[in-house]
């Protein structure tokens, strides 16, 4: 002990930089709970952690300490409770009928032959119960908005659904996103958007709405094709028109960081807009030698860089990486150290303080692993790699340029697999190489050239510009589409559970965060979470929400559907989560080697576990003698159907949601999205009003 507090000690310095790491864990303790905390306990326990921390700062400095991190944290968790709060509105309680929706229109994306409006909702005239939500997107296939614009009031016939619940246990909770985006219903519309009254005044989102749609639409007429759609998103954040061929490639290929308007970009807009502006003052002897032209060109810089944000749409990634970029250039005009690891803890501190629910998405932990990773690497190792190019003359700049591409590439890379393994279940293997090309063109061509073609638009000189981005564009699809066509291109996993990833992250920041020889430890937590991936249970029969989707696990660890005709999302958000390739996607092999099917359901004996799938309640009085689980898309009485030890039916999947069923050696483990007991602000309990008949069964009741 006496060593470790030794360390502690030495690293007073470093003690700052787990603010935003204490306030983050405190947040995704909130945003994960399974029960709603009092609105108070988080306040609470933090000014009283707070309070005493600074009466025993002077007596017992490391007890202190100890009461500050659980301040930090209990801070963190008010901060995502006070923000739940600040976003609540109402949520459609079940789905609609046809209904009139009369709003405001607030976005417009255009997605291929697609349109997504996303208007602020005035009234509601139809077929509905309960409360009006302030804010419905609704989807437009294959129709024309015609000349609907930003601001414009409008009614439109659609039907309406509440958001959406994950589609298995431990999947990604669309209605917690659409919680906190103020989202209160989604849809489809069944009738042409019909303008009741244009927008009288010109607003900032209008505005800037028009400019991104001229600027894509000069874009797409200088680059023809797909090149022209990957630059509007490139510079406009509009993905809409992307091939989603060319989406997979950029993804097997470790390039889709490149079409997602982040770090990357607004750091090599800025980066070009300061090195072009300090150029042209340094023209000028008395400029470069009588005024500070290295932070005009900042401030130059930290200008360009907040426009680009909002052209591109002002995303929450990329609000996130104008204040890095912001930061960092207010360090250079203020001659501080540009890019340092407390420069980072302070952007993550202003990043949880205004967006705390972002902490549990993959654009905030991947985007600051990377960071955090690339900057403790280079602090330890900086100097000692700039001096091993002394010696080779000229050469020097290119091979170092090299070197440190492919360097910061595989830091990169292995600080965010195990956010990438965790959200996506899917690991580009040969994203170093790709990078390694892909991002110098990026870096010298397309962005530049992006940038300057946007500045030349007022005066009609853009075309050249955008002709080079186009060529530039081009090489990058050709490198991914050649390397995901590559077998060992990309590697699927079974997604990384919470647990593991939190364990992982926290010997990454242990390793990262200080500097005395303790640091090693952070090794012991980096293969604790490594080590929980094979004990993790796969489960052995997956069933939708609805209960016509089911999928059942075989003796080769593939999975056989019951259907490949419907619920394709729900399809493959299974085959993402637990690994299941496409082309094991197969409807022929069910029920397996294990089941028999008649026409009125399957029936599957593993483990000695008998598993009826049943279609038709003609079949349930043998079934319901027969089985231990029994799975109906119907509702089951529990009077006529005493014999299963679990039932999972229609009124069980209605409340609890999609069902994941893990057959062991001493039975079976069932875990639903919403299980009893289960409340949050955006997932209220819906097995409240239930009359138990088996108390700790949620597959019986009376009804």
């Amino acid at each position: 002990m006496t060593g470790i507090r030794e360390n502690w000690l030495k690293d007073r310095e470093r003690w700052m930089l787990w603010i935003p790491v204490l306030l983050g864990a405190g947040a995704a303790a909130y945003l994960t709970a399974g029960q709603e905390p009092l609105p108070w306990i988080g306040g609470a326990i933090g000014s009283l952690a707070f309070a005493t921390a600074l009466l025993l700062r002077n007596r017992d400095e490391t007890f202190a300490a100890t009461l500050m991190a659980i301040a930090l944290f209990a801070i963190g968790f008010q901060l995502a409770a006070s923000r739940s709060e600040s976003v609540a509105g109402p949520v459609l309680e079940r789905p609609t009928g046809a209904v009139e929706v009369i709003g405001v229109l607030r976005e417009l994306e255009a997605r291929g032959a697609r349109t997504r409006l996303t208007l602020s909702v005035d009234r509601m005239e139809g077929r509905f119960q309960g409360p009006v939500p302030k804010l419905v997107r609704i989807t437009i296939a294959g129709g024309s908005v015609g000349e609907l614009g930003i601001g414009d009031t409008f009614s439109i016939r659609a039907i309406l659904r509440p958001p959406g619940r994950a589609t298995h246990p431990d999947g990604f909770d669309f209605r917690r996103w659409a919680w906190f985006h103020r989202l209160g219903g989604t849809g489809y519309a069944i009738g042409a958007p019909q303008i009741l009254a244009v927008s009288g005044g010109v607003s900032m989102g209008s505005i800037l709405h028009e400019v991104r749609v001229g600027i894509a639409e000069r874009v797409r007429a200088a680059i023809p094709g797909e090149p022209g759609d990957i630059a509007v998103a490139v510079i406009t954040g509009d993905r809409g028109g992307l091939a989603e061929e060319s989406l997979e490639a950029m993804r097997d290929s470790g390039l889709a960081h490149l079409l997602a308007i982040s770090g990357l970009h607004l750091g090599l807009v800025a980066t070009t807009i300061f090195f072009l502006v300090r150029m042209l003052f340094a023209l000028s002897e008395t400029m470069a030698l009588h005024y500070p032209i290295k932070k005009w060109a900042a401030g130059a810089a930290l200008l360009g860089s907040f426009l680009y944000l909002l052209i591109s749409g002002g995303t929450v990634p990329t609000q996130r990486a104008f204040i890095m970029t912001g930061l960092v250039l207010l360090a250079v005009m203020t001659d501080r150290q540009a890019i340092s690891m407390r420069l980072v803890a302070v952007a993550a501190t202003l990043v949880i303080l205004l967006r705390p629910e972002s902490v549990i998405g993959p654009g905030f932990q991947m985007s600051f692993a990377a960071v955090v990773a690339l900057v403790a690497v280079y602090e330890a190792h900086g100097p000692r790699f700039r001096s091993a190019f002394e010696g080779l003359g000229h050469v020097a700049g290119p091979v170092r340029y090299g070197i440190g591409v492919l360097t910061t590439t595989l830091i990169a890379t292995l600080a965010t697999m195990p956010f990438v393994w965790h959200h996506f279940g899917r690991v580009a293997t040969l994203g170093a190489l790709s990078n390694l090309v892909a991002v110098p063109l990026m870096a010298f061509l397309i962005m530049p050239m992006a940038l300057i073609g946007v500045i030349a638009m007022p005066f009609g000189l853009e075309g050249p510009f955008l002709a080079i981005m186009g060529w530039g564009i081009e090489r990058v699809l050709w490198i991914a589409k050649t390397i995901a066509a590559w077998d060992a291109a990309h590697v699927s996993f079974p997604t990384l559970s919470g647990t593991a990833v939190a364990a992982i992250a926290l010997g990454g920041l242990w390793m990262a965060l200080w500097h005395e020889r303790w640091r090693g430890y952070g090794v012991i937590p980096i293969l604790f979470g490594f080590l929980l991936f094979p004990a993790q249970p796969l489960p052995d029969i997956l069933v939708s929400e609805s209960g016509r989707l089911i999928a059942l696990r075989q003796q080769d660890g593939g999975y056989s559907f019951s259907t490949i005709r419907r619920e394709n999302f729900v399809r493959d958000s299974w085959a993402d989560s637990y690994a299941i390739e496409k082309e094991a996607q197969s409807q022929g092999a069910w029920p397996g080697t294990d089941g028999r099917c008649d026409p009125f359901g399957c029936t599957v004996t593993r483990d000695g576990m008998n598993v009826a799938i049943t279609w038709d309640p003609r079949s349930l009085p043998a079934d319901c003698r027969r089985s231990d689980i029994l799975i109906a898309a119907f509702p089951v009485r529990r009077q006529t159907c005493s014999g299963p030890e679990r039932v999972i039916d229609f009124f069980t999947l209605r409340r609890g949601g999609a069902h994941s069923v893990v057959l062991t050696d001493n039975g079976f483990l069932v875990q639903m999205v919403d299980p009893p007991g289960r409340s949050r602000p955006w997932a209220q309990d819906p097995w409240a009003d239930v009359p138990w008949a088996v108390p700790d069964d949620p597959g019986y009741w009376e009804e």
